[in-house]
């Protein structure tokens, strides 16, 4: 894996909007924290933090954005870019109406063949995530690992979300990132 260069405008992006999901009433991230969910989770090349428009670079052209709107509560900024073709969203956020944006969370849904960093993608089976994702399912991270009846996997830190949705026990959709809970 390259290291990224860490000039301080990587900086401040990588420290931009640590979201503390564990507390409900937690004071709003400011746009100097970072979201990090799970270290070096990713889906693709995409992970929480990173410059929107690394990540545009990244994937390539066929994202639209939708509209920006500032929500009140935390005085962001924020952005959907969605690829039907890609079968990805990114949403984004800024401090300020056209400043820079980064990463706040990544949505994979069908045709998406990106990979998580253990090698999960849309399409992979319950139990391939259950394997790839058992320390965080046992070792005590905060999960809704439901039972085979259930629909949902859900890694929760006190940074952020990983959630894999599923239909008929294969992987619908991959979330990672803030949840805004």
């Amino acid at each position: 894996m390259r290291n990224a260069p860490t000039t301080p405008l990587t900086l401040s992006l990588l420290s931009l909007f640590c979201i503390v999901n564990s507390c409900k009433e937690h004071t709003p991230p400011s746009a100097n924290e970072a979201v990090i969910v799970l270290p070096s989770e990713a889906i693709g090349t995409l992970r929480p933090g990173m410059s929107l428009q690394a990540a545009l670079k990244s994937i390539g052209p066929g994202f639209s954005p939708g509209p920006k709107t500032n929500w009140g509560d935390d005085g962001l900024f924020r952005q959907p870019w969605k690829s039907i073709r890609l079968g990805l969203e990114i949403d984004a956020v800024s401090e300020t109406e056209n400043g820079a944006q980064a990463i706040v969370s990544i949505t994979a849904t069908a045709p998406s063949r990106l990979d998580t960093a253990r090698g999960i993608h849309v399409g992979s089976t319950r139990k391939q995530v259950e394997t790839a994702y058992a320390k965080e399912i046992e070792e005590g991270v905060e999960t809704d690992s439901s039972p085979r009846d259930q629909d949902m996997i859900l890694i929760s830190t006190e940074q952020g979300d990983m959630l894999f949705d599923f239909k008929k026990d294969s992987v619908a959709r991959i979330f990672l990132g803030d949840s805004g809970d």
